[in-house]
């Protein structure tokens, strides 16, 4: 399942976030969890703009971006694997950034971890951001991640600001800023 070759982004699942209505409520969304593919000239393209456009507030997809470009070599590939939310339903082949609601990279080696290294929410989509039109974007993120390894535990190191988050996810902590999920 997890070996398709393509190049393209391939769809996975649904996964629901709540978006806001015009009456200033919020209603369950479908949106799409998909694997993006590092060789992909197109899924390059989307990441490098959303690292554009979200790296005045200071976020990952710099780093997500990066880690991608490297993928581009067989050899630093290490089993780096690249997610995203998107509210498109169709027509993975050609992701839209304004579309696209977070982005993630997780390292999934042989043993019974994955970590999750980076994960981002678009900026104008987080709990701090009063006029954010979605919610619930990373925790769906999370399901989402946990569901496609199942059988894996999810580690990750946490900056401080997002330790609640993770916990308030089923995250515990292993020791300072580092956290893990057991799948059960």
């Amino acid at each position: 399942m997890h070996n398709t070759i393509s190049f393209k982004a391939n769809y996975i699942s649904s996964a629901n976030v709540l978006q806001r209505t015009p009456d200033n409520e919020f209603k369950n969304k479908k949106v799409s969890f998909v694997k993006l593919n590092p060789d992909s000239i197109l899924d390059r393209d989307t990441i490098s703009i959303l690292d554009h456009n979200w790296d005045q507030r200071k976020t990952f997809a710099n780093e997500i971006h990066s880690d991608m470009i490297d993928c581009t070599d067989f050899y630093n590939h290490a089993g780096k694997e690249f997610f995203a939310i998107t509210q498109q339903r169709d027509t993975f082949n050609n992701l839209n950034p304004e579309k696209v609601l977070g982005v993630a990279e997780v390292i999934n080696g042989t043993n019974p971890n994955v970590k999750l290294k980076y994960i981002q929410v678009d900026p104008r989509q987080t709990r701090n951001c009063k006029s954010a039109t979605f919610k619930h974007v990373g925790s769906a993120f999370l399901d989402s991640i946990k569901a496609y390894f199942p059988l894996k535990n999810i580690i990750l190191e946490s900056v401080e600001k997002a330790e609640k988050f993770y916990l308030a996810n089923g995250f515990k902590p292993l020791s300072e800023k580092h956290f893990i999920f057991k799948q059960l």
